[in-house]
């Protein structure tokens, strides 16, 4: 993200496209049913923006379930790009629409987890730094991950982000 706060970000097939100049309010994975069913997905990671910081271009096409969220999606190939909130004055747009998309780490998880296949209560949810601090949490984890490879369990989402080392074939990296 660049300093100006300009966010851009489009569809798969390149028909929709949009910028915001917003400030980003907050970085949140939603793990509710209604966000898994309009994403598809165990889970909707999107950043939110004013509603009147965003230009968008395109065959952006709405859903409005009634529940007070219009789901936004290009009406050539799907892709979900927002999650409109009116009440609110604002709008998320999806994560993995941006062009950067690796300009944001969620900052916390809302929605308890629902089962969808095991997918969604085996998930951790991470927030990984570029220089996460040594930590005994980080090298029991990474002990755990070579001894017995498996999928952590945590039932409920995190308060606060985790932060991991990543494990190399040489060891322990941070």
């Amino acid at each position: 993200m660049s300093e100006n706060n300009a966010l851009e970000g489009g569809c798969l097939c390149g028909a929709c496209r949009y910028h915001s100049s917003g400030k980003p309010l907050n970085v949140r994975v939603c793990h509710c049913r209604r966000c898994q069913k309009a994403t598809g997905s165990p889970f909707y990671a999107r950043v939110m923006v004013p509603l009147d910081s965003l230009q968008m271009t395109g065959p952006v096409r709405w859903f409005d379930a009634g529940t007070g969220v219009c789901r936004g999606f290009c009406g050539e190939c799907g892709t979900t790009l927002f999650s409109e909130r009116r009440s609110a004055n604002s709008i998320g747009l999806a994560l993995g629409s941006l062009d950067q998309r690796d300009a944001f780490a969620p900052s916390e998880h809302i929605g308890h987890p629902v089962s969808n296949n095991g997918l969604s209560s085996t998930m951790v949810c991470l927030n990984i730094s570029k220089d996460p601090p040594p930590s005994l949490i980080c090298r029991r984890l990474a002990r755990e991950a070579i001894s017995s490879p498996k999928l952590l369990v945590a039932p409920d989402p995190p308060k606060t982000p985790i932060r991991l080392c990543l494990v190399s074939k040489s060891g322990l990296t941070h």
